[in-house]
């Protein structure tokens, strides 16, 4: 007879480590769908704001800046996959960025002091400035969208025939 309770345990204590393995795989398959439906992809270079500027100046190109107030400038900070544009207004003198400011959306200024890794003048080409690092990692860049050039001229293309001009 103690034979058979012990047979008996052994067969219960499997059929609930075979429960538990059961239970085991299934919570983590649901982990791993629920991980891989939720997690948020990187945007894609293109669709930021500063790939979508860059892109635009690089194909443009801009005019020299001069000197004085800009309160028409665009700011692109971007921290690992995450960037964020915001209107600005920068003083440029000798043909580098000495102050910017961040636009609040009631048209107030904030002044936008970042500590910079690197202490250099942040200088302005082909309408952008120098990318700059902050202390924390960030990358901060300044586009100048009104001295962008003029678009450049394309061919119009020929509209296409329909089954009915035939």
């Amino acid at each position: 007879m103690p034979n058979l309770v012990i047979f008996v345990e052994h067969r219960k204590a499997n059929l609930v480590l075979r429960l538990m393995k059961k239970i085991y795989a299934a919570v983590f398959s649901l982990f791993c769908f629920t991980a891989t439906a939720f997690s948020q992809a990187p945007l894609a270079d293109d669709a930021s704001c500063y790939y979508q500027y860059l892109k635009v100046f690089e194909a443009r190109g801009a005019a020299e800046i001069p000197d004085g107030t800009h309160d028409d400038v665009v700011i692109s900070i971007r921290k690992g996959t995450r960037t964020d544009c915001y209107s600005g207004k920068v003083i440029v003198e000798k043909k580098g960025i000495r102050t910017m400011y961040i636009k609040f959306s009631d048209g107030n200024y904030d002044l936008f002091e970042p500590i910079y890794k690197f202490k250099e003048d942040i200088t302005v080409n082909n309408g952008k400035s120098k990318t700059q690092v902050t202390a924390d990692d960030q990358l901060v860049d300044v586009f100048f969208p009104k001295f962008l050039r003029p678009k450049k001229k394309s061919y119009e293309r020929a509209p296409l025939p329909s089954l009915d001009d035939l």
